[in-house]
């Protein structure tokens, strides 16, 4: 039995992380970006755990949220809102909208790792804990790992960063920044099962 995983974002970097660190593990991961999606959805998906950025497109991760914890449905599924370090996190809000926990990008594998094992139901976190011990980055991977960070521009903003699977060290974080390299975007993405993306009406 696969975990379900709805992620909620517009960010493409954010969707490979998600990709490179769950996919491969049994994790069955659907991705929309705009907030009004991710009801309907999470109605037809039934996840185990939704994670929804804070500024998404027509309702924020706020709204997302509260709309999540109305439902009769969906109630009980545990969402997390994620925000930007260059944001201003409104804690209020956060508490407002009902949501079961937050982590702040950019973040490390682990702590996605951690979020799902603390907030997904005890019983189905047994059946698919074996899943969530991530190995090594895989070497192409490396490889362009250090692409990425050998072509960063001194003083480039430290924009969406992560570690990636593996990683122990300040040394190991990559930038996958669109903005500020590209070698990221021509990772093999063949290698991963890819994320199925809903695409709602314009």
């Amino acid at each position: 039995m696969s975990l379900r995983v709805l992620l909620a974002d517009e960010s493409s970097t954010i969707k490979k992380v998600f990709q490179i660190a769950l996919q491969d593990f049994a994790v069955d991961v659907k991705a929309v970006s705009s907030g009004e999606d991710v009801v309907p959805v999470a109605e037809e998906f039934k996840p185990d755990i939704i994670f929804a950025d804070i500024l998404l497109q027509k309702h924020s991760g706020y709204d997302v949220s509260q709309e999540i914890k109305k439902n009769a449905n969906l109630s009980h599924t545990p969402i997390v809102l994620m925000w930007s370090g260059f944001m201003e996190l409104d804690d209020s809000r956060v508490a407002e909208s009902g949501a079961d926990g937050k982590i702040e990008k950019p973040f490390e594998v682990d702590q996605l790792r951690e979020i799902v094992q603390r907030h997904v139901p005890k019983t189905q976190s047994q059946i698919i804990s074996k899943y969530l011990s991530f190995p090594e980055m895989p070497e192409f991977a490396q490889e362009e790992a250090q692409k990425a960070k050998n072509a960063k521009p001194a003083g480039s903003p430290a924009n969406d960063i992560i570690a990636m699977p593996g990683s122990t060290s300040d040394e190991e974080i990559v930038d996958l920044s669109s903005d500020v390299n590209e070698s990221a975007s021509d990772w093999d993405m063949d290698s991963f099962t890819p994320i199925e993306e809903f695409e709602g009406d314009e």
